[in-house]
């Protein structure tokens, strides 16, 4: 369930998730639970989203928007918000702290007592712990190329192998499986941006 309200407020910029690429795996945490996810999104508006959530390290929530005409950095844990235009100008904003769990389910509760809808509807509940179960099933396909792999081309194109249905690479990515990289560098600067 950690980052279900970060996939919430992405729909909300975004519209609905159209299709989702993961990889969700336990790596430090003794309970049973999954404590790491990398998710890619698309979106209906035509547009992609990012989310890393880490159950395993220090608590912070961070929400960033990129656009064409600017770029919205929010610390959600420090109430602040950064706005960098196209044309260079900052703007920042200090939002009021708020205890937005209490506010929330006090709407809820209000709602249910005077019989009013909530402004969230069950569909778009229903679809944002789609987009959970999602995740988790993108991640056991494994439909990623890990570095190094071991693959076999089933056919050419100009500039491309196919090495699965429908599923093509650059030949230029492509080594002979006795290749020996002599370039140490080269493999260095692969990992260089790296954490």
């Amino acid at each position: 369930g950690l980052g279900i309200h970060m996939i919430d407020l992405m729909c909300f910029f975004g519209g609905q998730v159209k299709s989702v690429q993961s990889l969700v795996k336990k790596y430090a945490v003794k309970v049973n639970i999954d404590d790491t996810t990398s998710a890619l999104f698309e979106f209906k508006k035509n547009c992609t989203g990012n989310l890393t959530t880490i159950f395993a390290c220090p608590y912070t929530t961070t929400f960033n928007i990129f656009g064409t005409n600017m770029n919205i950095f929010s610390d959600v844990d420090k109430n602040k918000i950064k706005i960098i235009y196209k044309n260079g100008k900052i703007q920042k904003i200090n939002l009021t702290n708020k205890n937005t769990l209490f506010l929330e389910l006090q709407e809820f509760a209000n709602n249910c007592k005077n019989k009013k809808n909530y402004r969230i509807k069950n569909s778009e509940a229903a679809h944002n712990v789609k987009v959970m179960e999602a995740l988790v099933k993108s991640s056991k396909k494994k439909k990623y190329l890990p570095f190094a792999s071991k693959i076999s081309i089933i056919r050419e194109r100009k500039n491309t192998v196919e090495y699965e249905k429908n599923k093509w690479i650059k030949k230029n990515d492509v080594k002979k499986i006795n290749h020996i990289e002599k370039n140490y560098l080269k493999i260095f600067k692969l990992f260089l941006k790296t954490k």
